[in-house]
């Protein structure tokens, strides 16, 4: 601290070279001094600016011996911006009118910027007395505060104790004190601008955490329920809401019924559970596609339920889901607290509501396509019953027709047509077993999940003529659980499936072992290969069926890939503890 001292005596001599000589500190007593230094160490410490501002009036009163002091902090338009007072009890600083406007002799220092030192200051041409309930002054001392040539506040003391006028030795102290000042005063505005950056800091953080909350809500589920219920969830935390609803256009028929409410209010916020474009507050809302805030919950005419009031519902908040300019829904919050929303805050809410919209846009467009792909299976599935199931039935039915025209005549005949129906009939029933397991994955036929790769890789040897290398190593298969074989066994039969439908391979190898505590099952061919984040976007690919076994049996999928050069399947489960296959 005593550096301080000495700094603050240096910054002194450079800033008050403007107003005399260099100040030869020469005090008679070395009281004033140790006051002096003491003073400024409390003035050092303090970083709160208003604090810094009173000590600062509370030092001069001290150190001066004066009975009334105060500090200016001018506003850079020929005012005060700050003026604290010592001296004066509050109720009598609350008496007058108005704090000094920067005229009369304080309009002068702040144009000056220089010492001032009065033994009568109401004598002074530049004076311009003092409002009502003003106490008398008489004696004044005033000094510029300064930093690096720029005058940050004054300092004033007022009718010295013991009737006597400002010397020399006070304005020396005046000085010296001021110095300190300019120091303390600056650091508290520097700590002020820290914590100000600090608190946009987190605030900007805060922000960033509830959209990326927001938009993991959209990249972890494309089922809408599922992402409506995470979004809300996370905006009706962050902004305190009781309760939450969304109205949501599904249809695209400009009708925004009710699809979502949550939250720990027992009443809806709103009378209606459907609304249209432009119509009340929520039309408007999606009509304009703005963010709309009403403090208005205690009345009805805006839509509002009437329950609201008793539940002390203060604010209800209206945020547009937009995506791609078109208006999807609604998301509306009800709230206890009031909310006016600055600028930076709507912006947010406003980045909030196209986070949600593009996600509810995705999804449903996948619920559409999902649509799309079960009317596509329907009709495939009516073409292949068509074609091949009733004609084969039509066919069935002639070979037993002709029987019975033969029956009394030629019964070896009739012997014969009854094998060849009762073979159709087995070769529907064939037909019928393979249409059926081509629309829902076969579970495992074999409690042996050897013979069961084995026949999965006969099967796709016959359908694709491919040549299949398969590989078991000893004592893998021992210990599968249940669990862990149908899905190793599903895995294998999609990729394999992937293989036939779209690789045109010509080999393919299969392989299982297990390392350490992981099975680990690689299907790999020598196809023409494909793109995987291209591929993975196709609606109904198995890759995707692959990864999502993978992880529901707490492993993971690896699928590697590259058009031209085939492709390299790579599935690793967690061996389990639970009862294996037998």
């Amino acid at each position: 601290m005593d550096s301080l001292f000495l700094v603050a005596q240096a910054d002194l001599r450079y800033n008050a070279g403007s107003m005399t000589e260099s100040v030869a500190f020469d005090f008679d007593t070395k009281a004033h001094l140790d006051t002096l230094h003491r003073l400024s160490l409390e003035l050092v410490r303090e970083r709160d600016l208003e604090i810094v501002l009173r000590r600062i009036a509370e030092a001069a009163l001290e150190l001066l011996h004066a009975r009334y002091a105060a500090i200016g902090i001018p506003d850079g338009n020929g005012g005060l911006e700050r003026f604290v007072t010592a001296g004066m009890a509050p109720e009598d600083v609350r008496r007058i009118p108005h704090p000094p406007e920067g005229r009369g002799l304080i309009g002068l220092m702040l144009k000056e910027r220089r010492t001032l030192r009065l033994e009568d200051l109401g004598a002074h041409p530049n004076s311009v007395g003092f409002p009502a309930n003003h106490p008398r002054m008489r004696t004044f001392l005033g000094v510029p505060i300064m930093l690096m040539g720029s005058g940050i506040g004054q300092i004033y003391v007022t009718e010295k104790r013991g009737g006597q006028a400002f010397d020399d030795e006070d304005e020396k102290l005046g000085e010296m004190l001021a110095a300190y000042a300019a120091v303390a005063i600056d650091n508290a505005r520097h700590y002020i601008q820290l914590r100000t950056k600090e608190r946009e800091l987190e605030r900007s953080n805060e922000e960033l955490g509830i959209l990326n909350s927001v938009a993991s809500a959209g990249g972890t589920t494309l089922e809408l329920n599922g992402l409506l219920e995470k979004s809300v969830e996370v905006i009706a935390l962050y902004f305190r809401a009781q309760s939450s609803e969304v109205f949501l256009d599904e249809d695209r028929n400009g009708e925004f019924p009710l699809v979502l409410r949550r939250g720990t209010r027992p009443t809806s916020i709103w009378k209606r559970d459907r609304f249209r474009i432009g119509e009340g507050v929520l039309g408007r809302v999606a009509a304009r596609r703005e963010l709309l805030v009403t403090n208005e919950a205690q009345s009805e005419s805006a839509g509002l339920s009437a329950d609201l009031a008793d539940d002390h519902c203060q604010s209800v908040i209206c945020l547009p889901l937009v995506s791609k300019d078109q208006v999807l829904g609604v998301l509306t919050l009800a709230t206890d607290e009031r909310w006016d929303f600055e600028p930076r805050q709507r912006q947010l809410f406003q980045a909030l509501g196209l986070t949600i919209g593009e996600a509810v846009e995705n999804a449903l467009l996948l619920r559409k396509a999902q649509r799309l792909a079960v009317l596509e299976e329907r009709e495939r599935i009516g073409m292949d019953l068509h074609d091949g199931i009733i004609q084969s039935i039509y066919a069935v039915g002639l070979t037993l027709e002709d029987g019975m025209l033969s029956l009394d005549e030629n019964p070896a005949l009739v012997r014969d047509r009854l094998d060849k129906a009762i073979g159709g009939l087995n070769a529907v029933i064939r037909d019928i077993r393979a249409y059926i397991l081509d629309m829902k994955p076969q579970r495992i036929a074999y409690d042996n999940f050897s013979e069961g790769l084995r026949q999965l890789a006969r099967e796709f040897r016959a359908q694709t003529l491919a040549h299949v290398d398969l590989h078991i190593s000893d004592g893998a298969v021992g210990a599968l659980s249940q669990h862990s074989t149908n899905a190793l066994y599903h895995i294998a039969q999609e990729a394999l499936a992937n293989v036939a439908k779209h690789a045109r391979a010509t080999r393919v190898t299969i392989s299982f072992s297990k390392e350490d505590e992981w099975y680990r099952l690689v299907v790999e061919d020598n196809g023409r290969g494909f793109s995987p984040e291209d591929e993975k976007r196709i609606l109904g690919h198995g890759l995707t069926n692959i990864e999502e076994r993978a992880r529901a049996s707490g492993g993971e999928a690896t699928i590697v890939s590259e058009k031209g050069k085939g492709t390299r399947v790579l599935v690793r489960i967690p061996a389990r503890a639970d009862v294996p296959v037998r």
